[in-house]
């Protein structure tokens, strides 16, 4: 399996279960209506680190975004936030989410709070929150 693959698996169980979205958290960018509050995973980039100098070893960063649903409430960015700091704490509580290839997990950044469509029916807003994982594999192979 490739490394980024197992990096996803492990970041998605690491944020199911937490006190405001439970276990609604889905890898991708889609997500049921019906389960909100909710998360979504998604990989994205990917980027050798030409200045990381372990040989046989390749060093990579990961990009993954995880995104955070609620419906509308008077105070939707509180409620966001307090989803991403529930995030941050699962995240940083291991610094190598339990994979020995793993070197560290950073917050990068969080997108503004926003509306999903223009639906009346169910307002749905939400915020995308950014890691970087930079993780290892050998020269040869992206599963070692």
């Amino acid at each position: 399996m490739h490394r980024a693959e197992s990096i996803m698996q492990a970041i998605t169980t690491n944020v199911t279960g937490l006190t405001t979205t439970g276990a609604n958290v889905y890898r991708g960018r889609a997500y049921p209506v019906a389960a909100l509050p909710a998360l979504s995973v998604s990989q994205g980039a990917q980027q050798r680190l030409d200045d990381y100098e372990t040989m046989p070893t390749i060093a990579r960063t990961l990009d993954v975004d995880i995104t955070a649903h609620v419906q509308q409430v008077a105070n939707t960015e509180t409620t966001l936030n307090q989803i991403e700091t529930e995030i941050y704490s699962s995240l940083k509580s291991s610094a190598n989410l339990g994979l020995p290839y793993v070197l560290d997990i950073e917050w990068r950044s969080s997108a503004a709070p926003d509306q999903d469509g223009e639906s009346s029916e169910v307002p749905i807003a939400s915020m995308v929150i950014t890691f970087e994982v930079r993780y290892e594999h050998s020269d040869s192979s992206t599963e070692s």
